[in-house]
């Protein structure tokens, strides 16, 4: 997910903690105490290995529901 430039630690931790009860995600632990700035930006992810398009797409709606959320990436499938 992309949050926006403005988005906080604790706009990160809501949106981590809103969306990641979810049936087919997997949240991967939330980082909190790096000190590089990458690993910051981008310390909200979610597994999705198993994930049906319904799931997928529960995921995006919470995830959308969010003001510092900008977008999202949806997974690449490595299948093809």
């Amino acid at each position: 997910m992309v949050f926006k430039p403005d988005a906080t630690q604790a706009d990160h931790a809501r949106v981590y903690a809103a969306c990641k009860d979810l049936p087919g995600v997997s949240p991967e632990p939330l980082v909190t105490d790096s000190k590089y700035l990458a690993t910051m930006q981008n310390n909200v992810r979610y597994r999705v290995d198993h994930a049906s398009n319904y799931q997928l797409q529960q995921l995006y709606q919470c995830l959308g529901k969010d003001p510092s959320v900008a977008g999202y990436k949806p997974p690449v499938d490595q299948g093809q």
